[in-house]
C-alpha cells in the first residue's frame, strides 16, 4: 500500500502540526459560543408572556437540536447525573 510519508518532521512540522491543531480548535469554540448566543436568544422567546403555545413547541424542540450539536461538537456525552458515558472524539 501505497502511504503519503510524514510531512510534519523535527520541532518545526511538530510545531506545524500543533498550530493546525490550535486552530482548528479555535474554529469549534467559535461555533460552539456561536450555537451559545442562539441557545440565549430561544430562552428568551421562551421567557416571553406573549409567545404562543405553538412557538414555544418550535422553540423547544430548536432548542434540542441545538443541544444536541453542541454535544456532538465537543465530543463528551453526559447522563442526566452529570457522570460521563462515552469518552470524548479524540481530535
Amino acid at each position: 500500500m501505497n502511504q503519503l510519508p510524514n510531512l510534519f518532521v523535527g520541532p518545526l512540522g511538530q510545531a506545524q502540526k500543533r498550530a493546525v491543531k490550535f486552530s482548528s480548535n479555535m474554529a469549534k469554540a467559535g461555533i460552539a459560543m456561536g450555537i451559545l448566543d442562539k441557545l440565549e436568544e430561544l430562552n428568551s422567546i421562551l421567557e416571553n408572556p406573549k409567545t404562543t403555545n405553538l412557538e414555544k413547541s418550535l422553540t423547544e424542540k430548536l432548542i434540542d437540536e441545538m443541544v444536541d450539536c453542541l454535544v456532538e461538537l465537543t465530543g463528551d456525552r453526559y447522563d442526566q447525573k452529570g457522570k460521563r458515558t462515552v469518552p470524548p472524539i479524540p481530535n
